[in-house]
This record gives C-alpha cells, sequence and structure tokens, in this order.
C-alpha cells in the first residue's frame, strides 16, 4: 500500500474525530446552560414550559436570555447557588433583571 495514502488516510480519520469531538463537547455545554437557565427561572418564579409554548414568551428575547446563560462567566457560581450551597440572591446572574422583570410583569 502507498504510505502516503495511508498517511492521508490516518490525518482524515483524525480530522473527523476531532470534529466529532467538538460538536459534542458543545452540545454537552449547550445543554448544561439549558438547564441551569430553566432552573434559575423555577428558582424566581417563572415556569420555562410556559414561557417556551405561549407566543409572546412572557416578553422575553429567549434568543437573547439562551445566549446570555451560554456565555455566562458564573456557570460554576450559578450551580452552588441553584443547590442550595450559596447564600444571597442571585445577582451574579447576566438574566436576573431580566428575569425579575418579566415576575413583576406577571
Amino acid at each position: 500500500m502507498n504510505m502516503t495514502l495511508s498517511n492521508i488516510g490516518t490525518a482524515i480519520l483524525f480530522v473527523v474525530i476531532a470534529a466529532a469531538l467538538i460538536v459534542w463537547f458543545r452540545a454537552k455545554l449547550a445543554s448544561g446552560s439549558l438547564s441551569r437557565m430553566h432552573r434559575m427561572m423555577t428558582s424566581v418564579g417563572l415556569d420555562p414550559d410556559k414561557i417556551a409554548s405561549s407566543d409572546a414568551g412572557a416578553g422575553l428575547d429567549m434568543q437573547a436570555v439562551r445566549t446570555r446563560c451560554r456565555m455566562c462567566p458564573a456557570e460554576d457560581l450559578c450551580e452552588r447557588w441553584l443547590a442550595g450551597e450559596v447564600a444571597g440572591d442571585n445577582g451574579f446572574c447576566p438574566n436576573a433583571k431580566i428575569f425579575g422583570g418579566a415576575v413583576r410583569a406577571g
């Protein structure tokens, strides 16, 4: 067998494996942030299922809310706060004011 073809095949296989791992990792991160976002919404008195099924989404720009959650620099603090391991309010959350406004708007 030609050694060059073998090397090219091996390189292509590694690229495919690397791409698959990147896609898997990004999906795992997205599902973690979605779970945190739903639990945060529930903790402040919003029903994530109701908001997702309503046309207006309680006046929330859910795409922006999801993006802020995905880009959140306080994921670990959020997890600990949601688990009740950290006292205080959720002022660290980039969506806290938005969620609070949606709760007040009813």
